[in-house]
C-alpha cells in the first residue's frame, strides 16, 4: 500500500519549522500512536489532513541544537525528517511504535490548540473502588483559571458523595454545580490503532466492549435528574479509566477522558418533531449516543501534586511538613511562594504588619493588597499559586497570646523565622514549642550583600547560639549614610535591596532549607555575593 505525503516549511520570525502531514485524498486517515489526531482538512482548507506524525527527537523540546542530532541546514534537515517519516511508516505498518516500557501517550483526542478545561486532583484519579459503574460530577471553577473547571466531587446514581477532591482556595465548592455524568470503563476507549472515539457512534461501540451501555446509562440519569427536578443540567460525559505511566505496565490512576455536547431531556427541554411526555424524554436519552454526530471531546488535565510539579519538587520529607512562617515581609513571602510551588504548600503564616506601597518593589504582593494584613493577604496568594496549597493565616506578631493560638503554632514540623529581629528569635527561645522542631533562621545582611541561614533540630530554639553565629559572620555593618529614609519628611532609614536581590536570597533559603531536613543536624551558612556575581559560602 502507498501513501502520499507533504512536507510543509513554516517559517518564521525565529526560523523555521518542517512538517510532515497525510495527503487529504491519497495519505493514512487514521490516527496511530505518536501522530497528532488525524482531523481531514475542512477547517483548514489544505490538500493535506492535520495528523503529522512525531519525528522530532525527544530532547528538541527544550529547544537547543546542540542537545539535538537534527541538521541545522534545511536540505540537511529534509533529508533527516524524510528518514525518520519512512521509520515512523515502518514502525507503524509492523505495529511497533509502541514499546513495552515506553512512556505511555495518551491519543490526541482533542486539537492541540484547546486549552484544557476539566481538571482532577488524586483523590478523583485514585484507583480506589467507587462503588457504582456511573454516576454524576459537580465541577468548580478554577479562579483565574480560563474556561477551567476543576473536579470537587464524584456522587453515586442517587446524589451520594463517594470521593471528594482535595483543593486548594483557588476553587470554591460553594460555586460547584453537577455537570457531568461520570462512567466508569475497564481500559482507554480508544479505536484502532490509536484513535480515540470521533461520533457517538464510535463511542457507544466502544463503551460496549468493556461492558458499559451507554445508552442504558443516559435513559437512568436523565429520569433521576427530571424527578429531582434539579436546575443542574449536565452537559458533559466523563470517562475513568485505569492507567499506567509507561506502555505494558501497571495502572498507577484513573484517569478522566471528557465529551462535551450533552443535551439529556429536562423537565423544560421540548425537541421539535417529539410530543413532550416521559416516555418521549426517556426514548430521547437512550437513543443519545446512536447518532453518528461528532463528539465534541474536551481537554482534560491531571492536576495531582506528582504531576504537576514533574518539572521539579522538593524532597517528600519536605513537602510533608507543616510550615510556620514568622514574617511575611519580602524575604518571607518570596520564600513561601518558592516552597508552594516546590510542594510544600502545607504553610501557616504569622506576621502583624499591613501591606505598604514602599513594600512593592520587592515583595511577592502587588497593588491589589495594599492596605491589607500581610498574613492573610499572602495566604490568599499562595492559594492561588498552586491548586493543592493549604495556607492559613495568623494575625500578630510572635509570640502568640492565646491559649489556642500557642497550641495552633507548636503543631508545626518547621518553624521558619525571617523577621531578620534578634528579639523574635529570643522569644522563640523562650517558647514552650512542646516537642522537637526543625528551627530555620534567615536574615539578609546590609545591602543584601549576603544571607546568613541558621538552622536547629531541637525541642527548644537555640536563640543566643543564632544570635552569636549571626554576629560572628563576615557580613558588612550596618552604615546608615547608605540608607534611604522611607520617604520625604520621614527619616526612618529603610533597608536597601532590589528585588532581583531578594529573589537570589530566596532561592538559596529555600536549598538551605532542603539541606536542613535531609541532614536535621545544626547548621549555620553566611553566603556572600561576590563582585563578579558569584556566591560564596562560609560555614560558621
Amino acid at each position: 500500500m502507498e501513501t502520499s505525503w507533504h512536507v510543509v516549511v513554516l517559517t518564521g520570525p525565529t526560523g523555521s519549522a518542517v512538517e510532515v502531514y497525510p495527503d487529504a485524498r491519497d495519505g493514512i486517515a487514521v490516527t496511530f500512536p505518536h501522530q497528532d489526531a488525524n482531523f481531514d482538512s475542512a477547517s483548514t482548507q489544505t490538500p493535506w489532513r492535520l495528523g503529522k506524525p512525531c519525528l522530532d527527537r525527544r530532547t528538541a523540546n527544550f529547544g537547543r541544537e546542540a542537545w539535538n542530532d537534527e541538521p541545522s541546514d534545511m536540505l540537511g534537515r529534509l533529508e533527516w525528517r524524510l528518514d525518520r517519516l519512512l521509520a515512523w511508516v515502518d514502525a507503524a505498518a509492523s505495529g511497533e511504535l509502541l514499546q513495552n516500557g515506553d512512556p505511555l501517550e495518551l491519543p490526541a483526542f482533542v486539537k492541540p490548540d484547546l486549552a484544557p478545561s476539566i481538571v482532577f486532583d488524586a483523590a478523583i484519579a485514585s484507583l480506589e473502588p467507587l462503588g457504582c459503574d456511573w454516576g454524576f460530577a459537580r465541577t468548580s471553577p478554577v479562579a483565574g483559571g480560563r474556561h477551567v473547571r476543576a473536579l470537587v466531587e464524584l456522587r453515586n446514581p442517587i446524589g451520594a458523595p463517594i470521593r471528594t477532591a482535595q483543593w486548594s482556595a483557588a476553587v470554591d465548592p460553594r460555586n460547584a454545580r453537577t455537570s457531568a455524568i461520570w462512567v466508569e470503563t475497564l481500559s482507554l476507549p480508544v479505536l484502532p490503532p490509536w484513535q480515540g472515539p470521533r461520533t457517538w457512534r464510535d463511542l457507544r461501540d466502544r463503551l460496549a466492549e468493556d461492558g458499559v451501555n451507554l445508552g442504558a446509562i443516559l435513559e437512568d440519569a436523565g429520569r433521576r435528574l427530571r424527578g429531582k427536578r434539579s436546575e443542574d443540567q449536565p452537559d458533559a460525559i466523563l470517562l475513568g479509566f485505569p492507567l499506567a505511566e509507561r506502555v505494558g505496565g501497571v495502572p498507577v490512576q484513573r484517569h478522566w477522558l471528557a465529551v462535551g455536547g450533552l443535551a439529556l431531556s429536562s423537565r423544560a427541554s421540548v425537541r421539535r418533531g417529539w410530543r413532550k411526555n416521559e416516555t418521549n424524554d426517556v426514548r430521547y436519552d437512550r437513543h443519545i449516543p446512536d447518532q453518528p454526530r461528532p463528539l465534541p471531546w474536551i481537554r482534560t488535565e491531571n492536576w495531582s501534586p506528582d504531576q504537576l510539579r514533574r518539572r521539579g519538587q522538593a524532597s517528600q520529607s519536605l513537602r510533608e511538613k507543616r510550615i510556620l512562617l514568622i514574617g511575611a515581609g519580602s524575604l518571607g513571602s518570596i520564600v513561601a511562594e518558592q516552597l508552594v510551588r516546590m510542594g510544600a504548600s502545607a504553610i501557616t503564616v504569622m506576621d502583624a504588619d499591613r501591606l505598604e506601597a514602599g513594600n512593592l518593589s520587592r515583595h511577592a504582593l502587588s497593588l491589589a493588597e495594599l492596605g491589607d494584613e500581610k498574613a492573610v493577604a499572602l495566604t490568599s496568594h499562595l492559594n492561588t499559586v498552586a491548586p493543592d496549597a493549604r495556607a492559613r493565616a495568623l494575625p500578630g506578631s510572635f509570640p502568640p497570646t492565646t491559649e489556642s493560638s500557642r497550641l495552633d503554632v507548636a503543631g508545626h514540623d518547621i518553624v521558619l523565622d525571617c523577621t531578620g529581629d534578634d528579639d523574635v528569635l529570643r522569644a522563640m527561645g523562650g517558647f514552650d514549642w512542646r516537642g522537637e522542631k526543625l528551627f530555620v533562621s534567615l536574615a539578609i545582611t546590609w545591602r543584601a550583600e549576603g544571607l546568613v541561614a541558621f538552622s536547629a533540630s531541637e525541642a527548644a530554639f537555640p536563640a543566643e547560639d543564632a544570635i552569636t553565629r549571626f554576629a560572628a559572620t563576615p557580613a558588612p555593618r550596618v552604615n546608615y549614610d547608605d540608607a534611604n529614609v522611607e520617604a520625604i519628611g520621614c527619616w526612618n532609614p529603610v533597608f536597601p535591596a532590589d528585588a532581583s536581590e531578594l529573589h537570589l536570597w530566596a532561592a538559596l533559603s529555600c536549598r538551605f532549607l532542603k539541606d536542613a531536613v535531609a541532614t536535621n543536624n545544626r547548621l549555620c551558612r553566611y553566603y556572600q555575593l561576590m563582585p563578579d556575581g558569584s556566591v560564596s559560602r562560609t560555614d560558621v
